[in-house]
């Protein structure tokens, strides 16, 4: 039996698997959020957020020969428009691993649904076509050594990262970790109609120009969720520092960013935001063996002192307070 550990990460030898959370996703009209983690195949979890209890969701079987991983690193989710809450995408990082290798699950697209007692996903979509159609999308902010380095090397060499995705004005952003346009900033790419990819008889990914996003150059992206026509992202120094993060928000349309102040938080390495419907903003941090003790896993933050988190051995986090998001 797999264990979700809300540590979230280091050792822990009465669990059977560690589980490094990668991206959240708030259910509306529940009090549920739906988390992944990019270091268990097939990794994705439901958590009541009252309880901090979490469920590992079974992928359904499909095929004569079902694949024995369908999602691999997976780094994002995004609610599919105004739709049914239990219905949205998930992005897997497209990126080679650590040894250069290429794998097949590592590069896919899936449309999931929940079924509705919400223990298990009862639909599964998956195309594995978007990497090559997302790489030349990106050469027109990239010089020679970037797009090579984007398309042959690992994320430690400047190859290709998904981290984050919002759904916006129809379309699906994909933030990058990497790379980065020619002046260090992070790029976000646009995939229009990406439901089409699951419904189409022959899918063909439509990318738009990519966009870049006013942040600090060496900042990356790190996480993503839309909030009407802005978008909510984590930025964080790409070259470590660990509380080297902040939260912005940034009209893709006006290209205005604006930074989101926060305060009692304690980052380790946040991978995961997303906005519940009663202006709570949740985060989800993937914690390292070297995390400070007690860390939250998932941390509350709202526009009064009180906040609560899901966290290791039940105590209450350190508040965390929501200073500006809605006006």
């Amino acid at each position: 039996m797999a264990v979700l550990v809300l540590s979230w990460g280091g050792c822990n030898a009465a669990a059977d698997t560690v589980v490094e959370a990668s991206a959240l996703l708030t259910l509306p009209g529940r009090n549920m959020a739906v988390v992944a983690g990019d270091e268990n195949a097939d990794g994705v979890w439901l958590v009541d957020l009252a309880t901090s209890a979490p469920r590992l969701l079974t992928f359904p079987k499909t095929g004569k020969k079902p694949k024995k991983t369908n999602l691999d690193d997976l780094e994002a989710l995004a609610p599919i428009g105004s739709g049914a809450a239990t219905e949205f995408l998930a992005v897997t990082s497209h990126s080679r691993n650590s040894h250069g290798e290429l794998k097949h699950a590592r590069s896919r697209i899936a449309r999931i649904r929940l079924a509705d007692d919400l223990r298990s996903i009862a639909a599964l979509d998956v195309y594995s076509k978007l990497r090559e159609p997302l790489l030349e999308s990106l050469a027109p902010l990239l010089d020679d050594t970037a797009r090579l380095a984007a398309a042959e090397k690992s994320p430690a060499q400047g190859g290709l990262d998904i981290e984050g995705a919002a759904w916006w004005r129809g379309k699906l952003l994909l933030g990058l970790r990497g790379p980065a346009d020619r002046h260090g900033r992070p790029i976000v790419a646009v995939l229009e109609d990406p439901t089409s990819l699951f419904d189409a008889k022959k899918p063909r990914p439509r990318f738009l120009s990519p966009l870049v996003a006013p942040a600090r150059s060496g900042e990356a992206i790190r996480g993503m969720a839309e909030r009407g026509d802005e978008v909510l992202m984590i930025l964080c120094a790409s070259a470590g520092g660990k509380n080297a993060c902040r939260v912005v928000r940034w009209n893709p349309a006006s290209d205005a960013l604006r930074e989101v102040e926060l305060s009692g938080i304690r980052w380790t390495q946040p991978e995961g935001i997303s906005l519940a419907e009663d202006g709570t903003l949740w985060f989800a941090q993937d914690l390292e063996a070297a995390a400070p003790a007690g860390a939250p896993a998932l941390v509350a933050c709202r526009r009064r002192s009180g906040a609560t988190g899901a966290q290791a051995g039940g105590a209450s986090p350190p508040a965390c307070v929501l200073s500006t998001l809605l006006e």
